[in-house]
């Protein structure tokens, strides 16, 4: 657009050609707002703002954007999770109140609309429950993660159970007294074998 017509600059007494000159301009100025000439394009939700040395236009952003800023202008944009929020979403707005995690922690609800975190344990440990209205709690019994078909678990130190691996076909499993490991014997091998030919022949 070409520029305008600008008056002569204002000095002191102002006499009747630089009031003329001045009505002038703003005559203008109100002729080419009325007839969109300053921003021909201006639609509806558009906005003005200063850039550079200039007045300019921001055309109106897609629906659900916001107004934000780069640093240099304001644009219309999504708001970023990433660099365009702080603190932390509490639980009432969908959010976890919790502001950072250790591998391994569970979250669980440890009160009506509150969420807290649950630390991991040692290898074996199962999550338990702390019954109704209670926190999940971590077992101290500690199980094998996996078992093979025909093994037998069996407490192998203090609430520590183990897999006896599966014995030979025909094989007894047999005892050895407190603090000792059961095996898988042959029936011939077994100590307590007379006991058991007694409990067969008599049927008991």
């Amino acid at each position: 657009m070409a520029p305008r017509f600008q008056p002569t600059r204002v000095a002191w007494p102002l006499g009747p050609e630089q009031l003329e000159a001045i009505d002038q301009m703003f005559q203008e100025l109100y002729d080419d707002i009325g007839n969109d000439s300053i921003f021909p394009t201006t639609t509806e939700g558009d906005i003005m703002y200063r850039d550079d040395t200039r007045v300019a236009r921001l055309g109106i952003g897609d629906a659900n954007t916001v107004l934000r800023t780069d640093g240099v202008v304001p644009e219309w944009d999504k708001v970023g999770l990433t660099a365009d929020v702080t603190g932390t979403l509490p639980v009432a707005n969908g959010g976890t109140g919790l502001a950072s995690y250790t591998i391994g922690d569970l979250l669980y609800a440890s009160a009506a609309a509150v969420l807290s975190k649950l630390a991991d344990v040692s290898v074996g440990s199962y999550l338990r429950s702390g019954g109704v209205g209670a926190a999940p709690v971590w077992s101290t019994l500690k199980v094998p993660n996996a078992a093979a078909i025909g093994e037998v678990p069996y407490g192998s130190a203090a609430d520590v159970l183990s897999m006896l691996a599966v014995g030979t076909d025909g094989d007894v499993l047999t005892t050895h007294g407190a603090g000792n490991p059961p095996t898988w014997e042959t029936a011939a091998s077994s100590t307590n074998m007379a006991t058991v030919m007694t409990r067969v022949v008599l049927g008991i």
